[in-house]
């Protein structure tokens, strides 16, 4: 079966499939591929959670992480290592069956070998990506995977490898709309304290990015990475001009503020369509497409199933 989807990093940047087939609980793999065709690597997926990552050869062993944690010393590895090849077994799998290691200590070291092999893949952008509906390419069956959410380390990940013009080329999606953080805030994101400190300097917010950015000045990439997170998964909505004007200075004297980030002053607005129903139908399909292309979600507006093929996408 042929790839259900495909692209280049340039155009939809790794973190944004991953907050895709996340959002779509996506089972399947992810093949990366260089410019020029050659494969690189895979990702596999069980419900939207990364399950296995082929990136990062040698590092990051799952027996060399326990011994680093503690969990096992390297006789005992050395000794599982003898014994999984007797039993045909995977690392993991005999040491839980062999009470070497808990079943909660496995999940918590795999999901960290999970994510620092993630990591690998954010600065990609001439790469090119297909994802493969429904396909395991990994040696694990489904059973012995361990999906790791996503979303949790995504604002650390986006820090430590993505720059600040980078955040910025993304953002400019959103420029040109008064734009307010969803209620409630998506969960997931694990902030740190300046990221954390940011995304609740915009709750109950409604702002135009051009106004944020200046006013974020002093803390320009928590803010971006904040923004460019919540983004990503669906934590930013576009509202009305005219009406989130009026609900941005409402709060600000409520609270004794200044403007900022405000709103744009709405256009004049358009004379009234026809009482025709259909046409009413068309502008609110028009209304909701046009806040998806602006928050980022260009997924929805290709009104494809999950297993379409390349030529109906």
């Amino acid at each position: 079966m042929g790839a259900t989807a495909s692209g280049d990093f340039t155009s939809t940047p790794f973190p944004q499939v991953l907050a895709f087939v996340r959002k779509r609980a996506l089972t399947g793999a992810l093949m990366v591929k260089a410019a020029d065709g050659g494969d690189l690597g895979w990702v596999q997926f069980l419900g939207g959670g990364a399950t296995c990552v082929s990136f990062g050869g040698g590092r990051d062993r799952l027996g060399e992480l326990l011994v680093i944690r503690g969990l096992i010393n390297a006789k005992a590895l050395a000794s599982a290592l003898r014994g999984m090849k007797e039993k045909s077994m995977k690392l993991g799998t005999y040491l839980v069956s062999e009470r070497l290691v808990s079943q909660e200590d496995l999940r918590s070291a795999v999901g960290f070998q999970i994510v620092r092999r993630l990591a690998l893949l954010f600065p990609l952008s001439a790469e090119r990506f297909e994802f493969h509906h429904g396909r395991n390419v990994s040696p694990l069956t489904e059973e012995e995977m361990f999906p790791v959410d996503t979303a949790g380390p995504l604002p650390r990940l986006l820090a430590e490898t993505w720059t600040e013009g980078r955040l910025d080329g993304q953002l400019q999606r959103l420029a040109g709309h008064a734009l307010r953080v969803a209620s409630p805030r998506p969960e997931g994101p694990l902030w740190d304290d300046e990221q954390a400190a940011e995304a609740a300097s915009l709750e109950g917010r409604t702002f135009t990015l051009d106004g944020l950015m200046g006013s974020k000045a002093s803390a320009p990439l928590p803010f971006r990475v904040v923004l460019y997170t919540l983004m990503l998964l669906g934590g930013v909505e576009s509202v009305d001009q005219e009406g989130g004007a009026r609900e941005e200075a409402s709060r600000q004297s409520r609270a004794g503020e200044g403007p900022v980030g405000a709103a744009r002053p709405a256009r004049a607005a358009a004379p009234a369509a026809a009482a025709d129903p259909r046409v009413a139908e068309m502008l609110e399909e028009a209304r909701r497409k046009i806040a998806d292309v602006a928050t980022g979600n260009h997924f929805t507006v290709l009104e494809v199933g999950e297993e379409a093929d390349i030529e109906a996408v």
